[in-house]
């Protein structure tokens, strides 16, 4: 067996890129070969390329009708299975990618995938992927439900957002890129996925009262990242404390600057929980049992209601720094992990022994 090793990691959607770059240099820096495929989909090729991990884009997003998420996903499987062609692949890695597990799983090549919200669509997974990483937070009897063997279940600990918050290093530039005012306060609002399949309407309601409030604040400054094909908060950008971004950026770096983050999808909100930074859920479909856990211990506010509305409370932020917060531990749990699985997969062990495989960063 070579002593390096050949990973393909395939984005779909923005917070991949995030995740898998530090995963993917430190990878590379130890001298093993690292292709990547993206999605053209929410600027993933741009981000790819901005966080220095591009490759080929393969396939492109299915929009809000299920059968036509079915029949993309499905020609996007065959798209990648073209990309592979004759290239020599030890471990294919996936944020719960479906096109790349049933590819893989086609293909015959070892995979595995990772996910920290465990009401998404995990058939294929369960299915396809010879190795699955899951929060210890998650119930292991929710996952028997719905069908993981668990013989594939590797359970790690700690925020998959730590993966990249942890080397993360923030450009306070940004304040004056984005003319704000660093005497005011600074709230970014993530309005909720409602292209998603987990989508829940309330979200909307609560997310139109949050900008309504802030509209009416003048002395506030907030942040409006719309999301792709979704118009439906884009009024508020005629008020002159909302604002869009009038160019791309790293999202690490608004939050660093923020004095609060709102946000209808869990990873924004857990990479400023991750960063010290006051962070607030306004997801309203199932909860995850990493949030749940977070607003457990008071690292996180859900607003599930709108009468939760309560709870979002701006306070200046006295200090911006986040070194206090930030750890490489749990980056660097996931790049042994995947050397470790690769390895199994080069020796044929995919199938054995998985439900010990239960390690801590």
């Amino acid at each position: 067996m070579s002593t390096f090793l050949t990973f393909w990691f395939d984005l779909e959607n923005a917070p991949d890129v995030l995740f898998f770059e530090p995963i993917v240099k430190a990878l590379r820096e130890l001298g093993h070969t690292v292709h990547t495929t993206s999605r053209d989909y929410s600027s993933v090729p741009q981000l790819a390329k901005l966080y220095g991990i591009s490759g080929t884009v393969v396939g492109t997003h299915g929009g809000d009708k299920y059968l036509n998420k079915v029949i993309t996903g499905l020609l996007r499987s065959y798209q990648l299975m073209r990309w592979k062609h004759d290239q020599h692949i030890d471990l294919a890695v996936g944020f719960g990618s479906r096109p790349l597990a049933v590819a893989c799983g086609l293909l015959c090549i070892p995979n595995t995938t990772v996910y920290d919200y465990e009401h998404v669509s995990i058939g294929a997974l369960n299915r396809f992927c010879d190795w699955i990483l899951v929060p210890e937070e998650v119930p292991l009897a929710h996952l028997r439900e719905r069908g993981t063997p668990e013989r594939k279940l590797v359970r790690y600990s700690g925020l998959k957002e730590e993966v990249y918050t942890g080397v993360y290093e923030p450009d306070y530039s940004l304040l004056e890129k984005l003319t704000l005012d660093p005497e005011r306060m600074i709230v970014t609002v993530r309005p909720p996925a409602t292209l998603a399949h987990y989508h829940d309407h309330t979200s909307v309601v609560i997310c139109n009262q949050i900008l309504e409030n802030i509209a009416a604040q003048p002395e506030l400054q907030c942040v409006l990242m719309t999301r792709d094909h979704d118009t439906i908060f884009d009024r508020f950008l005629d008020y002159p404390n909302i604002n869009r971004l009038p160019f791309p950026v790293k999202g690490l770096d608004l939050i660093a600057i923020s004095d609060a983050v709102i946000s209808g999808g869990g990873t924004m909100v857990r990479e400023a929980v991750a960063l010290g930074v006051p962070a607030f859920s306004i997801f309203t479909g199932k909860q995850g049992a990493v949030d749940e856990e977070l607003s457990r211990v008071g690292r996180l506010a859900l607003v599930r209601d709108p009468a939760d509305l309560t709870k979002i409370i701006f306070r200046k932020r006295a200090d911006r720094s986040v070194k206090d917060f930030q750890k490489t531990t749990v980056r660097d749990y996931f790049v042994q992990e995947y050397l470790r699985l690769a390895k199994q997969g080069v020796t044929g062990e995919k199938t054995k022994g998985h439900a010990d495989l239960r390690h801590a960063p």
